[in-house]
């Protein structure tokens, strides 16, 4: 059995279904608007961000990047505003984060599989995406995540684009859309 991770990151509001569908951005890649609040409750400061990682991006990209996005998420925080956690507080809370994920975005995979408005080969693109979480989840379970041991200031991003653009590229791809049907 497992539970919400356990974490010294502040309680915020959090979306609580925060994927790259329900998204909506403008002409600028500005956001918009943010879709469907049904789950919306207090939680974990990275846990929209980590479950938009998690659900929006292909396993490669999320693999080689969640590190950066967590850098400028938080130094992003802490130039606007006075926080009181660390960095490592936010990956060691994504990657225990990884299998309430896997869980939770399981209903959405089951409705994009019985989506009518997308074919085999997009349908094909979500399961391998989740199923890509399920092993990440297991080998961090197991001892075995291959960044376990990587320092979130010092890791090596050679990718430079931003997430907003890996988001809406992966929501155009046909080979991972995200876990929204």
């Amino acid at each position: 059995m497992f539970s919400y991770p356990e974490c010294n990151l502040p309680k915020v509001l959090c979306h609580g279904d925060l994927t790259g569908s329900n998204i909506t951005f403008g002409n600028h890649r500005e956001v918009i608007l943010i879709n469907h609040w049904e789950n919306v409750h207090y939680g974990s400061a990275a846990e929209d961000l980590s479950y938009l990682i998690l659900t929006s991006l292909n396993p490669k990209d999320r693999r080689n990047n969640y590190l950066k996005i967590f850098r400028r998420y938080f130094y992003t925080l802490v130039d606007t505003r006075h926080i009181k956690f660390k960095l490592h507080e936010m990956k060691e809370f994504y990657l225990a984060f990884m299998k309430y994920a896997v869980f939770f975005s399981f209903p959405n995979l089951a409705l994009i599989l019985k989506s009518e408005k997308l074919n085999d080969h997009e349908k094909q693109g979500a399961v391998q995406r989740w199923e890509s979480v399920l092993d990440d989840a297991f080998e961090y379970e197991s001892g075995g995540y291959v960044s376990d041991n990587e320092h979130p200031l010092t890791a090596q991003n050679y990718d430079t684009r931003s997430v907003t653009d890996a988001v809406l590229r992966t929501r155009h791809s046909t080979d991972y859309p995200p876990f929204s049907p």
